[in-house]
Parts: structure tokens; C-alpha cells; sequence
């Protein structure tokens, strides 16, 4: 088959990174996967495209100034006129509401991965609820999760249409062993450490996990935090409050990890 996968990637997360082992699991087993990515700057760098290049996934960065809605579908539809995908695979609000219904003008069959629902201030909630309508006329809707299901079920996207494909891990390379991996993220070779990675926002919860450290008093606790986002600056502030010590160090891949510890008596 022919795939084309399009998102509107960042420079890293969830959503990346299932698109990733996607078009990389289907290349492996032989079907001709192309990826198109919606930029606001040069395509060459960013890491999705250079880690896709990299598994032999041919690529096709869409540079485009904001707002460039039209350009944005005419360079869609060029790509799928020259491509001829068997199927289109959209990732993500704006490839979801702007570009799906390219391929469906041109009789493409249109798919979408839902990722999940962040939430936020009013736009965002402005962009879920176009995105949900939009579901409602793809020829196939994957959720990541059975909760994803029903909310996709009660929003008006016919059952028939759903399908439930949890997110799976595929190994790019061999993870680091133990001792190294400590040295990479900067925490103890020693000790009682506790691991998390994610996006830095709300609907993640790891305000959660520090309000509980202070009490976690039978044991000297490290927690290692491995992510960026929006709630970055609010979650330092609240880790100062509880008074928990807090030392920055850079994390391969231009992830940012942090170490908040509390130190017990």
C-alpha cells in the first residue's frame, strides 16, 4: 500500500512519536509510507524528520507561514495527486480539520489517530470541538484508549467507524543499561529513584506526584522528570513551595529533565 501520514509535528511528544513508529513499523514490512509535515520553519532539522529519514521513510516537510490555510491544502493535494496514496493518515488538530478533507475531495480514504484531549483555555477547546466534527466523516477513527472510545461514540462518530489500537512501543535503538542511563539524566548511580516522562502540562498530572513527595518520609526520594510544556514554569514554582531542591541538567535528545528530591532527616 501507499500511505501518507500528515501532522503538524513539535519537536517531540506523544503524537510524534506513534507517527514515527508507524510509518517506520509499515515501511519494515514493505508498503511505501510517506510522511508530510506542516511547518513554520526549515523542515531539514527538525528531529521527527531526520529520525524518519534516518528508517528510510521519505518525507515531505510543508513550510508554510501561519495561517496559510490554502497554500497548506494546495501543497496537500499536490502531494496526494503525485503520491496517489491508497489511504491518507492524519495526526492531530490542524491535519484533522484543514487537510483530511483534501484527500476525501480527491476519493482518498481518510484516516485519523486521536491521540487524546488536552484541554486548556477557550481555543483549545474550540479546536476539539472542529476536530470532533470532523471525525464524523472518516472512513476509520483510531483511539488510543477504551475512554477515548465513548467520548469519541458520544460526540456522533458512528461505533462502526472506531477502532480501539492502544499506543505501542517499537525500540529504535538499544536502551541505555542502567549505570549509564543514571549518568545521562543526571540522578544517583544510588538510591530510590522515580522515573517520569511527559508533557509539562496540566492534564498529565505531575502536580500530583510532587504534592505527594513531602509526605514520602521513609525514604531519601529522587524523582527524575524528563519533558518540556506549557506548565514548566508553574510546576518549578510549586516544586519551591513544597520545598523541594530542584537541580536543571540537559537530557540526550533535547529532552529537559529536572530533579526535584526531598531530603529527610
Amino acid at each position: 500500500m501507499v500511505v501518507l501520514q500528515v501532522l503538524a509535528p513539535g519537536e517531540f511528544g506523544g503524537l510524534e512519536r506513534v507517527a514515527h513508529a508507524l510509518a517506520a513499523g509499515l515501511h519494515g514490512l514493505g508498503h511505501d509510507v510517506h510522511v508530510a509535515a506542516v511547518l513554520d520553519g526549515p523542515g531539514e532539522h527538525h528531529p521527527l524528520l531526520s529520525e524518519l529519514d534516518h528508517s528510510g521513510v521519505p518525507t515531505h516537510p510543508l513550510v508554510l507561514p501561519g495561517r496559510a490555510y490554502l497554500r497548506e491544502r494546495r501543497a496537500v493535494a499536490g502531494l496526494c495527486r503525485s503520491l496517489r496514496p491508497d489511504v491518507v493518515h492524519t495526526h492531530g488538530y490542524r491535519p484533522d480539520v484543514l487537510d483530511a478533507g483534501v484527500a476525501r475531495g480527491l476519493r482518498i480514504p481518510i484516516v485519523t489517530t486521536v491521540h487524546g484531549c488536552t484541554g486548556g483555555g477557550w481555543k483549545n477547546h474550540g479546536y476539539e470541538w472542529l476536530q470532533f466534527r470532523a471525525f464524523r466523516r472518516f472512513d476509520a477513527v483510531v483511539a488510543v484508549s477504551r475512554p477515548l472510545v465513548e467520548r469519541l461514540a458520544r460526540a456522533g462518530v458512528p461505533r462502526a467507524r472506531i477502532y480501539a489500537v492502544p499506543n505501542a512501543w517499537r525500540e529504535a535503538e538499544p536502551p541505555l543499561d542502567r549505570a549509564t542511563a543514571r549518568l545521562a539524566l543526571g540522578i544517583p548511580p544510588d538510591g530510590f529513584v522515580v522515573g517520569w516522562v511527559g508533557r509539562l502540562s496540566h492534564e498529565k498530572g505531575l502536580d500530583v506526584l510532587l504534592d505527594a513527595l513531602p509526605h514520602a518520609t521513609d525514604l531519601p526520594l529522587v524523582v527524575s522528570v524528563v519533558g518540556s510544556g506549557t506548565a514548566r514554569a508553574e510546576l518549578q514554582a510549586r516544586a519551591r513551595d513544597l520545598r523541594l531542591d530542584r537541580i536543571a541538567r540537559r537530557a540526550p535528545r533535547s529532552c529537559c529533565s529536572r530533579r526535584w528530591q526531598r531530603r529527610f532527616r
